[in-house]
C-alpha cells in the first residue's frame, strides 16, 4: 500500500496541470469508507462523515467498530469476545484544488480501544521482561495519539478517491489479564516488535498512517 500511493501521487503530480484549473473548494457534505480496515490486524467498519466549507478547510469525522458478532476479528490469534471502538476528529487545510483533483494536509487526532480474549498464545510481561505462554488471557489495548498528514483526492460527479499518509506519535498501551495457565519459556524476541500485541506496554511510539477511502458527497 506505502508503495502504492508513492506510485500514485508521483502519476498525479506531473498530470494535475491538465485536470483543469485552480478554483475555491464548494461547500458539500460527503460520507467516507476505509476499505483497508477490514483486513487490518484489528478488524473494523470504518466509515467517516466529511464537511467541506467554502474557506479551503474541511472537518472529518472518522468512527470504526469491529465485533466477533459481525464476522471482524483479530487476525493472527485464536481468540474470542472480539471488540473494538475507534474515533478519529480531523482537520485539513485544501491548499491546491483543480476540477478533479485536489491537494490537502490535515491534522488528525485518534483514539482507539480492542478488547478480546486470547487462547494458547504467549506474551513478554512488562514487569518482568520475560516471555510466557498461556491457555487463556484477556487482551486489551488503547492507543491515542496524533498525526500530522498530507494527501490528495480524485473526484468524479459524486465520487471521491482520497489518498494520504501521515506521521505523529502515540501512547500505546497494552495489557493481558486473567491470564490462566501461565508458563515460563516463551521466546518473545525484538524480531517480533512488528506484532506490538505480544508486547504488554505503556510508552510513546512514532506512528505512521496510509491508507485511502472511498467518499460520495450527500450535499453539494
Amino acid at each position: 500500500m506505502k508503495r502504492l500511493s508513492i506510485i500514485l501521487l508521483g502519476l498525479l503530480v506531473i498530470t494535475q496541470n491538465v485536470l483543469g484549473q485552480e478554483f475555491t473548494p464548494k461547500k458539500k457534505l460527503n460520507i467516507k469508507w476505509m476499505p483497508l480496515s477490514l483486513i487490518a490486524e484489528t478488524q473494523r467498519f470504518r466509515i467517516g462523515v466529511e464537511f467541506v466549507s467554502e474557506n479551503n478547510l474541511a472537518y472529518n469525522l472518522d468512527v470504526g467498530l469491529g465485533s466477533d458478532y459481525f464476522g471482524l476479528n483479530f487476525s493472527d490469534v485464536d481468540n474470542h469476545n472480539y471488540r473494538f471502538f475507534e474515533v478519529r476528529p480531523e482537520i485539513k487545510y485544501i491548499y491546491a484544488y483543480k476540477k478533479r483533483l485536489y491537494f490537502y494536509s490535515a491534522l488528525e487526532l485518534f483514539y482507539l480501544q480492542a478488547k478480546t480474549v486470547f487462547e494458547d498464545g504467549k506474551y513478554e510481561d512488562k514487569e518482568t521482561e520475560k516471555g510466557f505462554f498461556f491457555g487463556q488471557a484477556d487482551f486489551s489495548k488503547q492507543k491515542y495519539g496524533f498525526h500530522i498528514k498530507g494527501g490528495f483526492g480524485l473526484t468524479v460527479k459524486a465520487l471521491c478517491l482520497d489518498w494520504y499518509v501521515g506521521f505523529g506519535f502515540a501512547r500505546r498501551i497494552i495489557d493481558y489479564t486473567n491470564v490462566v495457565n501461565r508458563r515460563e519459556g516463551a521466546s518473545v524476541s525484538w524480531k517480533e516488535i512488528p506484532k506490538p500485541y505480544l508486547f504488554e506496554q505503556d510508552r510513546i511510539t512514532p506512528h505512521v498512517t496510509v491508507g485511502f477511502k472511498i467518499g460520495y458527497d450527500l450535499i453539494k
